[in-house]
C-alpha cells in the first residue's frame, strides 16, 4: 500500500514518476483534500480569532467594571471608617459631657446636703417652738383666766 503523503518532495516526485497517471490523480485528490483542510483550518483560525477578540472585549469590560467596583468599594469603606470614627468621637464627647454633668450634679448635691445639714436643725427647732407657742398660747390664756378666777374667788372668801 502506498503512503498517502510522501515524506519529502523528492519522494513525491519519484512516486509520481513511477506510478504515472494514477499518482497524478492521487496527488490532485490529495491536494484538493489538503486545500479543503487548509480552508477549514483558516476558517477555524478566523473563528478562534473572532472569539479571542470577543473574549478580549469582554475581558476589558470586566476589568473596567472591576476597577469601578473597587473604586466604589474603596469609597464605601472610607465612608464607613469615617462614620465609625465619628461615632467613636461622638461617644467620647458624650462620655465627657456626662462626666461634666455628673460632676456638676455631685457638686450641687453636696451643696444641698451641706445647706440641709446647716439649716435643717434650726428649721426643726423653729418649727417645734412655733408648734409649742401655738399650743401653749391658748392653754396659757385659759390657765391665766382660771388663776384669775381662783384669785377672785379666794379674795371673795377672804373678805
Amino acid at each position: 500500500m502506498e503512503d498517502p503523503m510522501p515524506a519529502t518532495p523528492a519522494a513525491a516526485a519519484s512516486a509520481s514518476a513511477s506510478s504515472g497517471g494514477s499518482s497524478y490523480e492521487h496527488l490532485l485528490a490529495q491536494m484538493t483534500e489538503l486545500q479543503a483542510e487548509l480552508q477549514r483550518a483558516a476558517m477555524a483560525l478566523t473563528a478562534a480569532t473572532r472569539e479571542k477578540d470577543n473574549l478580549r472585549v469582554n475581558f476589558d469590560a470586566v476589568k473596567a467594571e472591576l476597577f469601578k467596583t473597587k473604586a466604589k468599594y474603596d469609597g464605601a469603606r472610607r465612608e464607613a471608617l469615617d462614620a465609625l470614627e465619628a461615632k467613636i468621637e461622638g461617644e467620647r464627647n458624650t462620655e465627657i459631657l456626662v462626666g461634666k454633668w455628673k460632676g456638676a450634679y455631685d457638686e450641687i448635691l453636696r451643696s444641698y446636703e451641706e445647706l440641709q445639714a446647716k439649716y435643717a436643725p434650726q428649721d426643726l427647732e423653729l418649727l417645734r417652738i412655733q408648734v409649742a407657742n401655738e399650743l401653749e398660747g391658748p392653754h396659757q390664756a385659759a390657765l391665766a383666766a382660771l388663776r384669775g378666777e381662783a384669785e377672785a374667788h379666794e379674795r371673795g372668801e377672804a373678805e
